[in-house]
């Protein structure tokens, strides 16, 4: 009997390959809510090649025959496949941080964690993500693009924008809608990374909008005037200080 590799199976959003990040986005385009979603993103990740359902009578059992590349065919009992297939699961879960974005030509991204990005970028990276959640219009994900690929030593201007976001026009939309796979993962990341920032009263989680105040609240101590100054602050300063006021407001409470 061969065996068959099959150990190139990721097992979180992190371990995701670009391929493999490609692929998902291709389809939760096509296919998401699909009741097979993760057979799809089985045979996405593998290559396998359905081939036609042979039947067992002696065993009771149903089986498939594969095209798998580099192998040949192969007779797969229904069960093990389905058993493969249920491994991926975790991808219909809450959506995780991936751990590298691909490079745009001859664009390169920000970190996927947002180290040594400023206050002002995350805000305005945000308000994109937010617009493109509420409208579905692609002008967003280009602006989120525009925000997140540089040229080499270029530096942040958010006056440039707009025009920036042009050069996205004519990228796939299943490698735009990547970046939007991504901040959801980021969103995650930060709330475990600072959970006070998003802890309302009780069990309650404060919106979006109710923590870019309190950042800016915990930052300037009430003078507005410091706001164009503080926007340069590194994100993660930010939202490192917030959390440490909250989580000591939240201390006081009890």
């Amino acid at each position: 009997m061969k065996r068959i590799d099959i150990n190139k199976l990721p097992a979180s959003w992190h371990e995701l390959t670009i391929t493999q990040i490609y692929a998902v986005s291709k389809l939760f385009i096509r296919n998401a809510g699909a009741i097979d979603f993760t057979v799809r993103c089985f045979m996405a990740f593998t290559g396998w090649k359905l081939l036609r359902k042979k039947e067992v009578p002696e065993d009771g059992k149903t089986c498939f025959w594969f095209r798998i590349p580099g192998e040949g065919k192969y007779l797969i009992d229904s069960e093990v496949y389905t058993d493969l297939a249920k491994s991926l699961e975790w991808i219909i879960g809450e959506i995780k941080l991936i751990h590298i974005l691909p490079q745009l030509g001859s664009l390169d991204p920000v970190d996927v964690r947002l180290y040594e990005v400023s206050l002002d970028e995350y805000l305005h990276l945000d308000s994109a993500f937010s617009a493109y959640v509420q409208t579905n219009h692609v002008k967003y994900l280009n602006r989120m693009l525009a925000i997140v690929y540089r040229e080499k030593h270029e530096k942040w201007n958010s006056e440039c924008l707009d025009k920036k976001a042009r050069w996205f026009w004519l990228t796939p939309f299943y490698k735009k809608y990547v970046i939007f796979l991504w901040y959801m993962g980021l969103k995650s990341f930060l709330k475990e990374q600072y959970p006070y920032v998003w802890q309302g009263t009780g069990t309650c989680e404060i919106s979006q909008s109710q923590v870019i105040l309190n950042l800016l609240s915990s930052l300037n101590n009430g003078d507005i005037t410091k706001n164009k100054e503080l926007f340069k602050t590194h994100v993660h300063e930010a939202f490192y200080e917030l959390n440490l006021k909250s989580e000591q407001a939240a201390k006081h409470q009890k």
